[in-house]
């Protein structure tokens, strides 16, 4: 039953069932659980799925897990390519240093011949050619000095590659995000799923949630909080619920102005929340609830 098809049920409910100022009416529910899907944060061949309908999950539990046997390979080839890059950049840093020593030896050459030059040891030619090597020898270190930095980019972006890699690896574990009940298992392993695709439904079953709704009269009475009495079907002594949340905005709220007569088709969704430490309610079960005075 849809959420729509539950309020005109609801309503119903709340037309048969509720008399005069509200005290001692009975309003009608299902209980439900909040269900979390567990999906496949890569794709792949599904490897393993080791849990089944009705069993037991505690948080952080590997549940199954994405063949990852390619993204391995990956991660091998980038950590050659690491290795490779590594000793480029060795031999990068040998050639600025030995392009160093070969401009220093230049400019030192250069000042030399500058000196000797008033006292005739030394011709303008051969000054202007060791000027020329030293702007040459500059613009070379650059050069070699750009493509080291080059080298270490690269570096950067393969280890980026890597990191993501080993979180594909880390995604490709099914973890339980909370303790809780498989409810549904929806695919067998050796089957490929793609990004994203629901694997497993789980549901913490020690608490449900029944769902009821108010007609306005009877909502000034009712706060958060509250505790009610919870009448389940099959079950000789009622319950106590908790009341958990009011709904901020009515529904079968008339398009034109309210009036008197109306107003009882104004409801307000509320959620209850009932205790089921031994497992004996269901999803889908349906309850009673009747506000203790």
């Amino acid at each position: 039953m849809n959420r729509f098809s539950f309020l005109l049920w609801g309503a119903a409910v709340l037309l048969l069932s509720c008399s005069g100022n509200g005290e001692g009416d009975v309003y009608m529910g299902r209980l439900e659980a909040e269900k979390t899907v567990i999906s496949a944060r890569i794709a792949g061949e599904l490897k393993e799925l080791n849990v089944r309908e009705g069993d037991l999950v505690t948080k952080g539990q590997i549940l199954g897990r994405v063949d990852t046997e390619s993204l391995e390979i990956q991660r091998i080839q980038q950590d050659a390519r690491i290795k490779e890059l590594k000793k480029q950049q060795q031999i990068a840093l040998y050639r600025i240093d030995q392009a160093q020593v070969q401009q220093k030896l230049t400019r030192d050459t250069l000042a030399k011949t500058q000196n000797l030059l008033a006292s005739g040891g030394a011709t303008e030619q051969k000054r202007d050619e060791l000027d020329v090597q030293v702007r040459v020898g500059e613009t070379n270190l650059q050069i070699l000095q750009t493509q080291y930095e080059l080298l270490l980019v690269q570096e950067l972006e393969l280890r980026a590659g890597q990191d993501l890699l080993t979180l594909s690896i880390r995604k490709a574990s099914l973890e339980a995000p909370a303790e809780g009940t498989v409810l549904n298992r929806y695919h067998q392993p050796g089957e490929l799923v793609a990004l994203g695709t629901p694997l497993l439904e789980t549901a913490d079953l020690t608490a449900l949630d029944l769902f009821i709704y108010l007609p306005l009269r009877v909502l000034p009475r009712v706060k958060i909080g509250q505790t009610v009495s919870v009448s389940v079907t099959g079950e000789e002594a009622p319950r106590e619920g908790t009341l958990v949340w009011i709904a901020s905005e009515g529904e079968f709220t008339p398009k034109t102005i309210l009036t008197d007569e109306t107003k009882d088709t104004l409801v307000y969704e509320v959620k209850i929340r009932v205790e089921n430490g031994g497992g004996e309610l269901k999803i889908g079960m349906p309850a009673d609830v009747q506000f203790q005075g």
